[in-house]
């Protein structure tokens, strides 16, 4: 019975980790953007160039997490 469990609570941390790892960049970026802009006037410049690294890292990551994936098969 543990180990039923052992395999869940695995598969459940690796979901929560794709979706930490798909929504919190651009949200992140997005914020830091935002602050960044109205400290230096430059609406809405920094929060979409951020929004967009946030993207980019996002992608970036669920390669990466994709990639472990299919080696640990």
């Amino acid at each position: 019975m543990a180990k039923i469990y052992e395999g869940l609570i695995k598969q459940l941390a690796f979901y929560l980790t794709v979706v930490f790892e798909i929504a919190l960049p651009p949200v992140v970026g997005f914020v830091v953007g935002s602050y960044a802009d109205r400290y230096l006037g430059t609406s809405p410049l920094l929060s979409l160039v951020l929004l967009a690294g946030g993207l980019g890292a996002s992608i970036r990551r669920l390669l990466l997490l994709k990639a472990k994936l299919e080696k640990e098969r």
